[in-house]
């Protein structure tokens, strides 16, 4: 009996603690949902915020890291452009008279340095080859006049038909043949020097213009490669002054990052000291 009464009140206590409990109110749930609610749109804000702010950093970086990367590919040709030329177009394009051709004309190329409209660039440069002269001692070969010389290594990459320069030369030489360290040279332009250890450099042809959003940097001489691209770059200016040798270059580089578009302007000036 007596273990019968023990469980008659239990089963009173727990119907009265049950009947205790009571659920959440419609106000609490409401007020739950709208805290929950500026939370959440609070984080969206922030994120929201984080990305477009990535967006932004990173397209400004691409469009500056492009427009950095045009600049590091014309340094090198605009700081040897005329090394070893002549400077009037009349000399220059005597002392070339056998790199022409239909498609590489003197009209295309009429002096060391040539800027079309401000938009394209064009010149001829001395690339160095880290190769000296060891013998003879100081040449001075006249017009036509066929020279021998010796290196002190092996001048690889250099064929015949190739033209060179001295920086202490004022005219450029075609290359007639080259075996181990020895190499014959041919002057087409007026009288030059060449002293010893002078260096010896490669000729190159350079043209730099920009098409479609890309940044075009070849030789146009017939097979001759396809050259460099750089794409992202919206505009290319160049301004040469003669009076004081000064070559300016603008570039305004573009960067996309999502929906986000930057462009950013940097421009360098370089004094052509062999004009």
């Amino acid at each position: 009996m007596r273990d019968l009464a023990s469980r008659v009140i239990s089963c009173r206590r727990n119907s009265f603690a049950r009947a205790g409990r009571r659920g959440f109110s419609l106000a609490e749930v409401v007020i739950t949902v709208l805290v929950m609610a500026i939370i959440m749109g609070a984080v969206m804000t922030v994120m929201s915020l984080f990305f477009s702010n990535f967006q932004f950093v990173s397209s400004r970086v691409s469009a500056r890291q492009r427009a950095e990367m045009v600049l590091s590919v014309l340094a090198k040709p605009i700081q040897h452009a005329g090394l070893g030329m002549p400077v009037t177009s009349d000399d220059f394009q005597a002392a070339f008279d056998q790199v022409y051709t239909p498609e590489f004309t003197p009209q295309d190329y009429p002096s060391a340095l040539y800027v079309i409209g401000s938009g394209e660039l064009r010149l001829a440069f001395g690339e160095p080859t880290g190769l000296s002269v060891l013998l003879p001692e100081d040449i001075q070969a006249g017009s036509g006049s066929t020279i021998q010389i010796r290196l002190n290594g092996a001048p690889e990459g250099i064929v015949p038909g190739d033209w060179v320069v001295f920086p202490t030369g004022v005219s450029p030489l075609v290359v007639r043949s080259v075996s181990g360290n020895d190499m014959t040279l041919e002057n087409r332009g007026g009288p030059t020097g060449i002293s010893r250890l002078d260096e010896l450099h490669m000729v190159k042809f350079f043209r730099a213009y920009c098409e479609d959003g890309v940044l075009h940097a070849v030789d146009p001489r017939p097979g001759s490669g396809g050259g460099i691209t750089v794409e992202g770059i919206h505009d290319l200016s160049v301004v040469f002054s003669k009076d004081i040798r000064v070559i300016r270059v603008s570039i305004v580089g573009r960067g996309k990052e999502g929906s986000r578009e930057d462009f950013e302007k940097i421009e360098a000036s370089w004094r052509v000291k062999n004009l």
